[in-house]
């Protein structure tokens, strides 16, 4: 059988200070096994991109402000 992979990408640009736009973003791909429903995973790592980017973006706010 054909080896599938499925990748999910999301990014977010936030002004963290004025004139200075950030992208922060983040990208995964991951091989599907047998009985794996693409749709379903791709949520997952959505979620887990959302997650992550959220967390990176609160980060890097708070290193900003000390």
């Amino acid at each position: 059988m054909k080896r599938q992979t499925v990748t999910a990408t999301f990014d977010k640009k936030v002004q963290i200070q004025q004139y200075e736009p950030e992208t922060v973003g983040v990208s995964q791909t991951v091989e599907l096994e047998d009985g794996d429903d693409p749709d379903e995973v791709l949520d997952q790592l959505h979620d887990e991109n959302v997650a992550f980017v959220s967390r990176e973006i609160t980060s890097r706010i708070a290193v900003r402000r000390t």
